[in-house]
């Protein structure tokens, strides 16, 4: 819980975030960047539904704006689901 409380309160970096040496974003706002290759870490947690550990592919997730505690709530309910 402390650790949710913790993230509510992350202010953002800006990176310019490049895809096959082509700028895709620049100066992007990010508050938590994860980047898996596989759907599960953490202990077993299903942090990626849709990856494939040996597809050759990375999952990239960005957080762009910081999330109150009941719209964290609803993202990791909606990540459930799936």
């Amino acid at each position: 819980m402390a650790a949710l409380v913790e993230f509510c309160r992350l202010k953002p970096d800006y990176y310019n975030i490049y895809v096959d040496d082509v700028l895709t974003f620049e100066n992007q706002p990010v508050v938590l960047m994860g980047v898996f290759n596989s759907k599960y870490g953490g202990g077993g947690m299903n942090l990626s539904p849709f990856s494939v550990l040996n597809d050759g592919m990375l999952e990239v997730l960005l957080l762009t704006k910081k999330a109150s505690f009941g719209e964290l709530v609803k993202v990791m309910d909606e990540a459930l689901k799936l």
